[in-house]
């Protein structure tokens, strides 16, 4: 449950940015570019925690940080209990960003079609 709900908030990043993109290579750089933004912002090189509170509340917008305290929960022991929280915000993460690129995407259409 919470692999998918995490690979479901990338894809949503994912298929937000190509929505927000313009062409293959600007989605190849930008995606690698958050990936890597997104590994650091969300603990998954260092712990963010010991920068500050402000980088700390930052890692909440990136699907890592939220499967790394899912995954640490489950290493802990908590069991089901401990992953509650983390797969709900990855879900939620994952249809906040499909429903943005659902929209971008469909405009950048009717601006085709009209244009």
């Amino acid at each position: 449950l919470l692999v998918v709900s995490a690979a479901l908030a990338a894809t949503g990043w994912g298929i937000l940015l190509a929505a927000a993109s313009s062409n293959a290579g600007q989605v190849s750089v930008l995606g690698m570019a958050l990936t890597l933004i997104f590994g650091i912002m969300g603990g998954s090189f260092f712990s963010v925690a010991s920068i500050g509170p402000l980088a700390d509340w930052a890692g909440r917008i990136t699907p890592n940080r939220w499967a790394l305290d899912g995954f640490t929960a489950l290493a802990a022991g908590e069991g089901l209990a401990g992953v509650v929280v983390p797969v709900a915000a990855l879900l939620i993460m994952a249809g906040v960003l499909f429903t943005a690129a659902a929209i971008i995407f469909r405009r950048r259409q009717g601006a085709l079609l009209i244009g």
